[in-house]
């Protein structure tokens, strides 16, 4: 969830248009601004409903999301969470991602024993799955529908 960046990048425009005197440069920072102001609302109401008692600090929530990336990247894969468990509401709850649209963050924002996740059996065995062919895994097949729609064909959960 990048809300972190979209944060830094608020700041960012906020302080260009304090400097900014071309009247064009302007609008279209003040453009810039009020899309990034749209989706840090929205992100915050997805944060809020996903973990409401978890205050992450701004520098601590831009290094996960970093982490995330890096981890993505290191594994050449297309798309990535980061969940952390929360004991008052016994799930894992997503506090970063990278490329998954929302109405998948939306699904897996917060994590129970039962719904069949790849980070449910990771948290549950303390092992990493990996899953090459999703249509093959009889064991996710309550993933493939959501998987064949975003164009998920193998998945790798690891805990960290």
């Amino acid at each position: 969830m990048r809300r972190f960046i979209v944060k830094q990048n608020i700041g960012r425009f906020e302080q260009l248009l304090g400097s900014e005197q071309d009247t064009s440069r302007r609008s279209q920072i003040e453009e810039l601004l009020a899309k990034a102001r749209r989706e840090l609302s929205s992100l915050e109401r997805i944060w809020l409903w996903t973990y409401p008692a978890l205050v992450i600090p701004d520098a601590i929530g831009l290094a996960a999301e970093r982490l995330l990336d890096k981890i993505v990247k290191d594994h050449q894969a297309n798309f990535g969470s980061l969940q952390i468990w929360g004991e008052a509401t016994n799930s894992l709850r997503l506090i970063a991602h990278s490329n998954f649209d929302r109405a998948s963050v939306e699904r897996f924002a917060a994590m129970r024993n039962g719904d069949g996740t790849a980070c449910e059996v990771v948290h549950t065995s303390l092992s990493p799955v990996i899953v090459e062919d999703l249509e093959k895994a009889e064991e996710f097949a309550s993933l493939r529908e959501w998987t064949r729609g975003i164009g998920i064909q193998s998945i790798r959960s690891i805990l960290y």
